[in-house]
């Protein structure tokens, strides 16, 4: 359990260090007598009870919870000792270091509320906003200064200051248009009277073997947007608390918002940080250095404070499991106490260490004072913290920060690789099953989390998502393998049905030279099987060393093309295509070599090499995403962008050889534009746009107008 994750697994870290020091002087049969007696009681609360009647486990639930690290006050002196730091840095010209400064004296300074000389708070409020929206003018940012100008207007004291400070507002309003409509915006167009947060073509239906499923209730086109929701509750990772919004997840970019107590957590806005305060940070305030760090656990905790002590108790004594049917699904009681919260596998050492992680969250609970230990009903709130532990790691998500900006045509550009940042748990979106050939894709912004179809979808087709295995890149055994451990169910989606493999990464069989599948149940595991010969575990370290071998040769390519050493990169991808060639069946492992070839050859005017490995490249990503994806239509324009190069005879040649038409090559390349931007959710990485400005200037170098734009 707690699989696939690093600072992830601290949860299970607490679990395991009150485990082992509450029965460290226990023999390894004394644990498991212990663990038979207490997993033999069939109410959780009854379970509790009898973990609560060990001494040993009772005290040393009761020294971790006397070392809890405490939240870091607000301090007048640190942030004077700050605001000194910001003018030096701004002095020496400086703007990031003197920008990141003044947000440390922004968390640092007493609210304004919450001082005793509340005149005096205001003004270093009010000079500390200003200042960092001067900085942030400088850099252009406008409706950073904005922001900031508006919090300086709310808290000074000074009229003639605040009719200044407005005037400067209203100029950065203008100036800041542009940057307003570049902010991404997805939404949906028609909203489910039913379903919170989903579209008004999809339904929930009840089935015999997989319960609540949402299916499309009409036909639905590929890039259609069913689900647009915030998390009901997320969870940041502790490295990026000083860059991400610690409410929404949104990316910070240096401008913060304080908590009104404490300086450990940073807001994207006033909202943020006034609906943590309302939802559960009030509670979390005082110890954040210990509640950041348990990640399920706190996930868990934040659910029953979001929902409501009192109101989840009494829910639990007079709830029938038909009442979410009863109800608007959304962020409430009902629809989250529905979410799948048992798995149907069982494992007896995951069960004890999951009972002690609630036992431990509720004594987190009674230091934050929600609950005392002498109140009658503790097992029961011990109880339910277990079951929202158990509905947050079956029904959460990884969220993942992927940089997205509006672009042209509506297209949303990823612009860099995605980075998981946290989790969040969805009333909606956490209802969508696993299929390993699924055919809906997710997207964050923030914690918001977007899902849309990446294919057509008939009317009553069940709508499905992936859980982090798919039959493009896992064998079965790993999908079976890793759904199991972390989800607790077997899969049943068309492709474990039928035992599909990833053969597009089939090694050569050095015995028959068939396709042999990699299990890759880990990092270090070889174990696989020729599907052709059926012989198991072959010997295949010979390979797996020489495709390392050939994937940092592709890595030192692009390095020597970045730094336009064209011919040294040009052998290193040689070297690369020899050695895929050998040892996978499928040429698919060669596009990315042939895309980085065409690009040298292109470099060194070379351009009839340049086409036919960028041709080469072209049919291998039909092959993986189809012609109708943002990626095929790039290889095809960079395709007819490199033939716009040579001269009209050398280019008809150069076509013909290859069978290609200019006509032809146009109209599709139309067809597939078309397709593309008519998508209600239009997403692609920034890398994909390159050529489409230019689209209609490649078009006229072979003198095609008839382009239809």
């Amino acid at each position: 359990m707690f699989e696939g994750s690093n600072d992830f697994n601290y949860f299970q870290e607490h679990c395991n260090a009150v485990i082992n020091e509450a029965f460290k002087n226990n023999t390894r049969k004394e644990k498991r007598r212990f663990k038979r007696r207490v997993l033999r009681e069939e109410r959780v609360e009854d379970r509790i009870e009898r973990l609560d009647q060990n001494q040993n486990l009772r005290s040393q639930l009761e020294a971790w919870r006397r070392n809890f690290k405490r939240s870091k006050a607000k301090s007048r002196t640190l942030a004077f000792e700050k605001l000194n730091e910001a003018r030096q840095l701004l002095n020496e010209k400086k703007l990031d270091d003197a920008l990141e400064a003044y947000s440390q004296t922004i968390l640092l300074l007493p609210f304004p509320d919450e001082s005793k000389d509340d005149t005096d708070s205001s003004d270093l409020w009010v000079h500390c906003f200003v200042q960092r929206a001067v900085l942030y003018f400088q850099m252009k940012q406008f409706l950073n200064c904005v922001f900031d100008l508006e919090q300086a207007i709310k808290h000074t004291l000074d009229n003639s200051l605040k009719v200044l400070l407005l005037c400067y507002r209203f100029y950065c309003i203008k100036m800041s248009k542009s940057e307003s409509e570049n902010q991404v915006k997805i939404e949906l167009q028609s909203e489910n009277d039913l379903l919170d947060g989903a579209s008004a073509f999809v339904n929930l239906k009840d089935t015999s073997n997989k319960g609540r499923v949402i299916v499309a209730n009409r036909n639905l086109p590929i890039g259609s947007l069913v689900v647009s929701q915030p998390a009901f509750v997320s969870w940041l990772r502790p490295i990026y608390y000083d860059q991400y919004c610690n409410h929404c997840l949104h990316l910070l970019n240096k401008r913060c918002i304080p908590c009104r107590k404490c300086a450990d957590v940073r807001y994207c806005s006033w909202n943020c940080s006034e609906n943590a305060w309302n939802e559960y940070h009030k509670y979390e305030c005082s110890h954040v250095p210990t509640i950041k760090n348990l990640v399920f656990g706190t996930m868990a905790l934040r659910t029953m404070i979001k929902l409501g002590t009192d109101n989840v108790m009494n829910y639990l004594s007079h709830s029938k499991p038909s009442d979410w049917e009863k109800t608007k699904l959304g962020d409430n009681l009902p629809t989250i106490f529905s979410l799948v919260s048992e798995m149907q596998t069982k494992d007896n050492d995951f069960e004890f260490e999951i009972t002690i992680g609630a036992m431990i969250m509720a004594a987190v609970a009674e230091e934050m004072r929600i609950i005392k230990r002498s109140n009658a009903n503790y097992y029961s709130f011990c109880s339910l913290l277990r079951k929202f532990i158990l509905q947050t790691l079956l029904n959460c998500f990884y969220i993942y920060e992927e940089s997205i900006k509006q672009s042209d045509f509506g297209i949303l550009a990823v612009e860099s690789d995605y980075k998981d940042i946290g989790f969040g748990i969805y009333s909606t979106a956490s209802m969508f099953s696993h299929s390993c050939d699924c055919n809906a894709n997710r997207v964050f912004v923030g914690s918001h989390i977007h899902i849309h179809t990446n294919r057509e979808i008939k009317a009553n087709e069940e709508i499905t998502i992936d859980y982090g295995a798919d039959v493009y890149h896992n064998s079965y055994k790993y999908r079976s393998t890793f759904l199991k451990n972390s989800f607790g169910f077997y899969c049943q989606c068309d492709s474990c049905s039928d035992k599909l493999e990833n053969i597009h990464f089939a090694l050569r069989c050095p015995i028959c030279e068939g396709l042999v599948i990699l299990d890759k149940l880990n990092e270090n595991d070889t174990s696989n099987y020729c599907m052709t010969c059926e012989a198991q575990n072959v010997n295949v370290k010979p390979l797996l060393e020489n495709i390392s071998s050939a994937d940092s040769y592709l890595k030192k390519s692009e390095k020597h093309i970045h730094k336009s050493n064209v011919s040294k990169a040009k052998g290193y991808l040689k070297k690369a295509i020899k050695i895929y060639d050998k040892c996978y069946v499928t040429d698919v492992a060669l596009k990315d070599c042939h895309s980085l070839l065409s690009a040298c050859y292109l470099n060194q005017k070379r351009y009839n090499r340049a086409f036919l490995h960028c041709l080469q490249a072209l049919k291998l990503q039909e092959i993986v995403t189809s012609k109708n994806s943002f990626d095929y239509l790039h290889i095809y324009l960079n395709l007819m962008f490199i033939a716009a190069k040579e001269s009209e005879e050398k280019r008809q040649i150069l076509l013909e050889d290859n069978k290609l038409f200019v006509q032809d090559c146009f109209r599709e390349i139309s067809d597939i534009f078309q397709n593309l931007i008519s998508r209600e959710v239009k997403i692609t990485n920034s890398l994909n746009l390159k050529y489409l400005s230019d689209i209609r200037q490649i078009a006229n170098s072979f003198n095609f107008i008839d382009l239809p734009l």
